[in-house]
């Protein structure tokens, strides 16, 4: 039987091309195959015009909430989510750490205290703005929701039992304004870095000024049930303000702990100032302070027993005490769910990142070390002498340190192919590394002969408009000094490695196989390059294998000098100086803050290139 996906023509083969002369009967066979096919198989593989037909019902409007068959019912929709898709111990989220994954990243990598759920070092910063960043609108939206229920909310009893001016401006329309401010203040450019402070300050505010309200009404005439249900009430107000201010505000966990405790301190306060005003005006001789222990349950009593309210007051600041325990508990329950989102979002964006920059290597787009390397030829008859460098050496110290898709190399490179490579590659590091000759760098001809073009030339290629990301500039030949201040001159942004004297070419490839590690490091390491530590690690390893920074051409033996023959290379400084080279890094007075790194940029010489 043919797979479900296969096309009409390849069934019409299959059920109605086995005869010529059963052609009909067979494509009448091949309808009803069909027919009762699509009765009892889903197509896995769904055509375009079956994506028109989607997209079509999308655009409706009438349809575009409606995700459920109208053939099910209520109950099976909502029955159908009781359960797992599939079991959460063994498939994980797409996209998702696993749960012990996500603990230890944030325990041992991030070191999240236990209590306060809090991250150390740059960690927490991060969380915070990506709470500011996702939370800080809903925040504001939230206090001035909250302030809109509460006006309604107090509107009425406010209405209905004829309160006072001062009771209503105390009860509704300052902890309203109070919460619109801080709404506002969530919103303003100015002030919206300060959204945790507004929205405590705003909450703390708004409870007492609600708390508050009660010291302006009238309890002189209050029996014992009345100063209850007002305990109650206060107590309510309470539970109310702690938990908008705990679950709904995204505060930290110990921004909760400092506004819950205000929030219960003023309510303990007010309470207790309040029913001692009210046990004196009521005439019940001296206020004595509730004992804490728990007697047999009070209840609204409505009799006129003297120890009822006490014990109501009791109860309730019992109660406080346990609400606020179930609202921390949530509270640090909600912060650490928050965190764990954060971990997940944070990997995710960190995915998606690494494969955005890997995908725009892949394509060619951006390199972090672009290479030239030149070896030119001299003809026979010329009496400029040129000796082979060892550059594939380099090239494959190079290719052994950094990733293939951060690099990209020019062999053989002439002056016409650097325009093109800056341009496709856009470089963060620019490396020539071949013969110098009075201040020109050595590139090759199309037939290999060497080409000498004047330093303007190269400087013109590399300005900020073609290669943006540019930071340093390596020549890695002698004597390239001169080009080098030439383009700190002209471009202080950059920084060039070069050499101010003849440099033997072993000592050369060290440094450069150092400085190639160090930068390999930072790229595997997915930092930013340190171009001046990258200098310092190049140095490093050109002295752990026995080279010293020094002007060769000090020690060299002047023309004519016998052993020029018949050298010597054991005790003769001569033959074999004990220095092989100095290697300077320039910088910009301005990029460097006032100070020149490196060690000394000598006057050029004649040379003809590394020894």
């Amino acid at each position: 039987m043919a797979s479900p996906g296969c096309s009409v023509s390849t069934e019409q083969e299959s059920f109605g091309l086995s005869s010529r002369d059963n052609r009909v009967t067979g494509f009448s066979r091949y309808q009803e195959h069909r027919a009762t096919r699509r009765a009892h198989t889903i197509e896995l593989e769904p055509t375009m015009s079956q994506f028109s037909v989607i997209e079509r019902e999308l655009s409706n409007p009438r349809r575009r909430h409606d995700h459920t068959p109208r053939r099910r019912s209520l109950l099976h929709s909502i029955t159908r989510r009781l359960h797992d898709p599939v079991d959460v111990e063994t498939s994980a989220a797409r996209g998702a750490l696993a749960r012990d994954v996500n603990r230890r990243v944030r325990t041992a990598l991030l070191g999240q205290r236990y209590w306060s759920n809090r991250f150390v070092g740059r960690a927490e910063e991060e969380y915070q703005l990506f709470i500011s960043q996702y939370r800080r609108c809903s925040v504001s939206r939230r206090l001035a929701v909250a302030a809109v229920l509460l006006g309604l909310s107090t509107v009425y009893d406010a209405v209905v039992n004829q309160r006072p001016a001062s009771f209503v401006a105390l009860r509704t329309a300052a902890p309203v304004a109070l919460l619109v401010v801080g709404s506002l203040l969530c919103r303003l450019r100015a002030t919206r870095r300060w959204w945790r402070l507004a929205a405590v300050v705003a909450a703390c505010c708004a409870y007492g000024s609600v708390l508050s309200a009660d010291a302006v009404e009238p309890d002189g005439a209050w029996e014992a049930c009345d100063k209850d249900a007002n305990s109650v009430w206060q107590l309510l107000w309470l539970i109310a303000a702690m938990a908008c201010s705990a679950l709904f505000f995204a505060l930290d966990l110990p921004h909760v702990c400092a506004c819950l405790a205000l929030q219960l301190a003023t309510y303990l306060a007010g309470s207790l100032a309040l029913q001692a005003r009210w046990w004196r005006r009521a005439g019940r001789g001296e206020w004595r302070l509730p004992s804490l222990v728990l007697g047999p349950p009070a209840g609204l009593q409505l009799g006129r027993d003297e120890d009822a309210s006490s014990r109501m007051v009791v109860d309730c600041i019992l109660s406080a005490g346990l609400a606020l325990l179930l609202l921390l508990c949530a509270a640090r329950m909600r912060d650490q769910h928050e965190r764990q989102c954060f971990i997940n979002s944070y990997v995710l964006h960190a995915r998606v990142s690494k494969q955005h920059t890997r995908i725009g290597m892949l394509q060619r787009k951006h390199a972090e070390l672009l290479a030239l390397f030149s070896n030119p030829r001299v003809p026979d008859s010329s009496p400029l002498v040129l000796r082979p460098l060892h550059l594939g050496q380099e090239l494959k110290f190079l290719m052994r340190a950094l990733p293939h898709e951060h690099l990209a190399v020019e062999p053989a490179a002439s002056i016409g192919d650097l325009a093109p490579a800056v341009l496709a590659h856009n470089p963060r590091i620019i490396l020539f590394s071949g013969h110098s000759f009075m201040g020109s760098l050595a590139f090759e001809l199309d037939d290999g002969r060497i080409d000498l073009p004047p330093a303007a030339a190269f400087i013109s290629q590399l300005s900020r408009e073609a290669a943006p990301r540019l930071q340093c500039v390596f020549l890695n030949g002698c004597h390239t000094a001169a080009l080098g201040h030439k383009l700190v001159e002209e471009m202080p942004w950059l920084c060039v490695i070069c050499w101010c004297s003849i440099t033997e070419d072993a000592a050369a490839r060290a440094f450069a196989t150092g400085f190639y590690d160090a930068v390999g490091d930072f790229i595997f390491n997915e930092e930013q390059i340190r171009i001046e530590l990258a200098y310092w690690l190049g140095l490093k390893r050109m002295y752990d294998q026995g080279f010293r920074l020094g002007d060769p051409a000090t020690y060299l033996h002047p023309p004519g000098h016998p052993h020029h023959s018949a050298p010597v290379f054991r005790g003769c400084d001569g033959c074999c100086p004990p220095v092989h080279g100095n290697v300077v890094l320039l910088a910009s007075f301005e990029k460097r803050g006032g100070r020149t790194e490196g060690q000394r940029a000598a006057q050029p010489e004649r040379s003809a290139g590394r020894s």
